[in-house]
Parts: C-alpha cells; sequence; structure tokens
C-alpha cells in the first residue's frame, strides 16, 4: 500500500508576482515554511525591473511602473516600504486621457487643477472623487478590507457620508448608467480611462470599484514611482521573505500537478489558464471550464524612450509630468457595445 510522500514546505507559492510575494511574506511572518517557484530567471513578475540593453546604466520597468497601491494598500502599509529603503515620488500628474480634437483630461495630484481643467464638471468631479479623496483612509478600507470584520476606521461619523457615496458611484458607474454623474467627455473619460485598468468588461461593478479606488488615490497619496524601478519593492519583499526562512526557486516551470513538490498548501498567483493546466483533473468540471474561459490581459503597447547624454534635461523634464495611460476610445467603445473588440481594448501604455 503506497502513502503520499510527507510535504517538504508548509507552503508553495506558484508566481512571484507582488501578490505571490506578499502572501508568502505574509505566511513566512505567520511562521510557516515557505517555497516561491518562479519560471522566469529573475523575481517579480510584472513589477520587474531589467536592464533592456537599451543605454548603459538605463533600467526599464517591465510591466507596472506607476504603483498607486504601493503606499494605500493595507498590506504595503503595514510592510512599510518607505522604511525599508524604497524611495518613491508622486508626480504631479497621476493619470490622463488624450481626446480627439482637445487636449488631455489629466488627474492632476491636486484636487482643485483637476477640478478646474474638467471646466463644467469640475465641480462634480469635487463633490464625488474629492469627496472620497479627503477620506482615502475609508475607501480603501472599505474596497481592500477582509471583509471578514467590521475595520475600526469605519465605525466613525465620517463612514456615514463615505460608504453610501462610495457604494453609489460604484452602482452608477458599474451599470448602463456609467455616464450620469458627468456631462463632458473629459471627466468621463478619466474615469473610463482608470477603470479600464482591471481587465474585463465595462460597464461592471468590478471595474467601477476599480476606478472609485484608483481614482480617490490619485487625489490622495498619488501614484508614486519607485525610484531605481519596481524591482525595488520586489527587493525588499524578496529580502523579508528570506529573513523569515522562506525560499526561492527561478527557472522553475511549473505546467502540471506534478511539477509541485509537496506541500500542504498549494497558492497559485498565475493567470487562471495556467491555474486551469496546473489544476487539470482536480477541480470540479465547470470550475476548470470557467478557468479555461476566463478573459487574457488586454492587449497594450508600451514606448519607451532612451535619449542620449544631451537629453537627459528632457528626460527629467518628462519624468515630472508623471505617467499616463492613453485611453481616448474607451468612452467610445462603451457606449457601443459592452464587450471590447476582438484585438483587445484599445489602451496604450
Amino acid at each position: 500500500m503506497s502513502t503520499a510522500p510527507p510535504p517538504e514546505v508548509d507552503v508553495v507559492v506558484v508566481g512571484s508576482g507582488p501578490n505571490g510575494l506578499a502572501a508568502a511574506v505574509t505566511l513566512a511572518r505567520a511562521g510557516l515554511s515557505v517555497q516561491v517557484l518562479e519560471t522566469q530567471p529573475t523575481i517579480g513578475g510584472g513589477a520587474r525591473t531589467l536592464d533592456l540593453g537599451l543605454a548603459q546604466g538605463v533600467v526599464h520597468d517591465i510591466c507596472s511602473a506607476a504603483h498607486p497601491l504601493a503606499l494605500a494598500s493595507p498590506f504595503f502599509d503595514a510592510f512599510d516600504v518607505r522604511a525599508r529603503g524604497v524611495r518613491a515620488i508622486a508626480p504631479a500628474a497621476s493619470y490622463a486621457q488624450p481626446l480627439d480634437a482637445q487636449p488631455a483630461a489629466i488627474a492632476w495630484h491636486d484636487l482643485e487643477r483637476t477640478a478646474e481643467g474638467l471646466g463644467a464638471d469640475g465641480p462634480a468631479w469635487r463633490a464625488t472623487i474629492g469627496t472620497l479623496a479627503r477620506h482615502e483612509d475609508l475607501v480603501v478600507e472599505l474596497a481592500l478590507g477582509d471583509k471578514r470584520s467590521v475595520p475600526p476606521a469605519l465605525l466613525t461619523p465620517r463612514t456615514l457620508l463615505t460608504a453610501p457615496l462610495f457604494g453609489a458611484m460604484i452602482g452608477l458607474q458599474g451599470t448602463p448608467a456609467w455616464d450620469l454623474p458627468f456631462r463632458t467627455e473629459r471627466a468621463r473619460a478619466l474615469l473610463s480611462g482608470v477603470a479600464a485598468h482591471a481587465i474585463g468588461t465595462m460597464p461592471s461593478l468590478a471595474l467601477s470599484a476599480t476606478a472609485m479606488l484608483l481614482g480617490t488615490i490619485g487625489h490622495g497619496v498619488g501614484w508614486p514611482i519607485p525610484v531605481g524601478g519596481s524591482q525595488s519593492i520586489v527587493d525588499t519583499l524578496v529580502a523579508d521573505l528570506r529573513a523569515h526562512g522562506g525560499q526561492i526557486v527561478t527557472d522553475h516551470h511549473v505546467r502540471t500537478w506534478r511539477d509541485v513538490p509537496p506541500a500542504r498548501a498549494v497558492l497559485l498567483d498565475t493567470p487562471a489558464g495556467a491555474a486551469a493546466d496546473i489544476l487539470a483533473n482536480r477541480l470540479p468540471a465547470s470550475l476548470e471550464r470557467a478557468l479555461r474561459r476566463f478573459p487574457t490581459g488586454m492587449r497594450r503597447r508600451r514606448s519607451t524612450s532612451c535619449c542620449p547624454d544631451r537629453c537627459r534635461g528632457g528626460i527629467r523634464r518628462s519624468a515630472r509630468r508623471g505617467p499616463s495611460t492613453s485611453a481616448a476610445p474607451v468612452n467610445r467603445w462603451r457606449r457601443r457595445r459592452r464587450r471590447w473588440p476582438p484585438g483587445g481594448c484599445p489602451i496604450i501604455r
């Protein structure tokens, strides 16, 4: 009679993106033995910073660059990356949306400057996003709390205004009535574009909640950019994980369950399709089909310019303007159809 091999570790985490590393750090700090498996030769997933060989001493964030939640999320607030040496700079502009035949709409870190640029919708922006931004801590708790308890911050009179407004805006933005709070293309474009950071069908409640959260943070702690690249955040997570006995194995491809070492628990920080492959025949058929049907990421184009030494002043001037995500056609797609075109969401980043 054969018996299963004893677990080598308590927990195996497949994937070393920020979510996987955050889970690994939490579990290792709880005293569990943790092993992280990463298919790439470098750690960090979408938060990696690599030298692409474009210029000496220049490194690139290959995916995420601005990190609104690196200072605002409950996990990173407790982890305190700044106390661990990560220096993050919040640009004057959090995000922007180019528009046809008119200047781009810009969500400045400064609320009043943003409202002034939105013209007729300035008062509505102040009354909605501005009100939420004044109570940013409550919005973060409402959006990212563990949903198992009521945080003390929510047991205050401020919640009587913030929670209903947050819920009402999600309800409006997540339904065909998404355009009611604002009258102009500029304000609608700002919220539509920031909602499109979440992958899914628009309008939807999930994407609407994303817009409310990120839009609020844009006028709160801002959308900070880590000095030296996103890898600086990853490196602090890795250092803490190893300090608590965690292990990281790179170049380890996990294609099926046989590639996962014995463990008491396995966490997958992978795309839904990859999870379906790894867990093939181990899940209810309906769940496996749902994972395989789950939409993949939107196709995006990212343009990076690397100037010679004589242009470095221009680089510094450009960097101060901050990041932007261009989603000019988003509103048109919201009006015409509920699903993205075959080529994916028309987003340029």
